[in-house]
């Protein structure tokens, strides 16, 4: 009895907890092929499932991808001409909820010019984990969406963000040291958003340092970060005139380490390296650069 009791409840609470509102597109608009879906939060939910399909019982689907965040820009290519349908879920406490209900839109041909990728360079390497992704304008478009993958194929989005500029730099804790990504933009009309740009690549950086010069240094050299004051995100670059064990602390105004930048071996030339402060309060703090050989400190100051 007593188990019986126990999956009864569970499958109540299971059950129970709200099903996401769709908020747009409105029901039954036209649009061009990647349409931005919006949907309400639903209180707990740590993801939700959202599914496109032609077939209004989404016997088979188009996309079904899964997301953090209450919008999604369709990624999948649809079909001109045609009408699609899509609905979303919830994940709470490990398991999904019901589905919302269904909603359709109507897809048509795109004339939008795709963005051109500027930079980081396709293929590169040795990135920042806080990349600034640029591309060129397209003419009379106000705004664009960039998605960022860990694949070729877009099937697992881990960003992506609908902005009014031509570039965009990532946040912090996204991108993983020595992780590949693919990125693309796309750009927006009255209609929706446009075709794809090309799809790009880079590597981000293995060490959390950069290697900013082939030439070797003729002393040791801490810089002054920059920029200064910053929020939270600033860089600190410095040189060694040779292979050096290097340490960079971070300390408070009492001498505490709060924060270690790096504690690596590095070969002689010069570097660049970034601290982000997004854990700590506005205030005033000292980075110091430490080798066998050299001890330097320097002032900089978080402000937010």
């Amino acid at each position: 009895m007593l188990k019986l009791f126990i999956i009864f409840f569970s499958f109540v609470c299971i059950s129970s907890f709200a099903q996401p509102v769709l908020l747009a597109p409105p029901n039954g608009v036209t649009g061009y092929t990647h349409m931005q879906l919006v949907w309400s939060k639903v209180p707990s939910a740590d993801m939700y499932e959202y599914q496109v399909s032609s077939d209004i019982n989404f016997s088979h689907t188009d996309e079904d991808l899964e997301t953090l965040d209450t919008f999604r820009t369709v990624l999948t290519p649809l079909v001109p001409n045609m009408s699609y349908y899509w609905r979303v879920r919830a994940h709470v406490n490990g398991s999904y909820g019901s589905y919302s209900s269904v909603r359709a839109f109507n897809v048509i041909p795109s004339n939008i010019i795709p963005p051109a990728l500027v930079s980081p360079a396709n293929g590169s390497s040795g990135v920042l984990s806080t990349p600034l992704l640029k591309w060129n304008t397209v003419p009379e478009r106000e705004q664009y969406a960039v998605v960022v993958a860990t694949d070729i194929n877009f099937t697992n989005v881990i960003y992506g963000r609908c902005i009014d500029t031509t570039f965009y730099e990532m946040p912090p804790d996204t991108l993983h040291l020595g992780g590949q990504y693919y990125w693309a933009v796309c750009s927006q009309d009255s209609l929706g958003f446009g075709v794809f740009s090309a799809k790009w690549s880079f590597v981000v950086r293995t060490t959390g340092v950069e290697n900013i010069s082939k030439g070797i240094p003729s002393q040791y050299k801490l810089y002054n970060n920059y920029p200064n004051p910053f929020n939270p995100i600033t860089k600190i670059k410095f040189d060694l005139p040779k292979n050096s064990f290097v340490k960079i602390n971070v300390l408070d105004i009492t001498g505490k380490v709060v924060s270690e930048i790096l504690n690596a071996n590095l070969s002689a030339g010069s570097y660049e390296t970034e601290f982000n402060g997004a854990n700590l309060s506005s205030g005033i703090y000292y980075y110091r650069l430490e080798t066998n050989d050299f001890v330097e400190t320097k002032k900089m100051i978080l402000v937010k």
